[in-house]
């Protein structure tokens, strides 16, 4: 789970100056994709499924989710141009903790799918609008199975990075539901947009080489 934060972080700095730290980042390991055949695409919990969250910035830290009814992750997505190779994505992103008053992280999701081969895919797209929802009685935290992770950072405004992976049929006319794959994403203070491109050069190159 760290390697693949870490894969992300080095391919921001390649892009960021010293002061687009991360801020932080998660990992969503064998979540259900469903794709209902015509333009609706999203992720949910399943069986397997595990959520690691670490803060970047000091005072660092991880913490985990490891089942609901306490703690959830979604992505809903619209799909839209799809080709033989390729398909536009746009939607949202919540994440869900395990407090009594359900505390969030939410954001918006903007990329593209890239077809791997005859039965994977990557999505490789850019967030923003990114932000903690303290919701309650407000402490900052993000409560989890494993401990709290303070969401406080000085940056205000976040945006970021995020890409999945599945193995799956390709966006045709017939409805699909997996467990497998991953998600994988970093939060940044600045515009994502600026370094998207080296994102697509850099994420997509790695998973390729996986997938080979």
């Amino acid at each position: 789970m760290k390697s693949k934060l870490s894969v992300f972080a080095v391919v921001l700095c390649m892009a960021a100056t010293p002061a687009m730290a991360e801020l932080f980042g998660f990992s969503v390991h064998d979540p259900v994709s469903t794709w209902d055949g015509s333009s609706a695409f999203s992720v949910s919990w399943g069986s397997a499924t595990e959520l690691t969250l670490s803060r970047l910035e000091a005072p660092t830290g991880t913490v985990h989710l490891y089942s609901p009814p306490q703690g959830d992750f979604s992505i809903d997505l619209t799909i839209s141009n799809i080709l033989a190779a390729t398909a536009d994505a746009i939607g949202t992103f919540a994440i869900t903790d395990i407090d009594g008053t359900a505390d969030t992280i939410t954001g918006d999701i903007t990329g593209t799918w890239y077809k791997v081969g005859s039965s994977s895919a990557i999505l490789v797209s850019e967030l923003s609008n990114v932000a903690f929802n303290d919701n309650g009685t407000a402490d900052g935290l993000f409560d989890a199975d494993d401990g709290s992770l303070s969401m406080s950072f000085v940056a205000t405004e976040w945006d970021g990075v995020l890409s999945q992976t599945l193995t799956a049929p390709w966006f045709g006319q017939t409805r699909w539901e997996v467990e497998n794959g991953s998600v994988d994403a970093v939060v940044l203070p600045v515009p994502a947009g600026v370094m998207l491109g080296v994102l697509g050069l850099g994420v997509v190159g790695w998973r390729l080489r996986r997938f080979a």
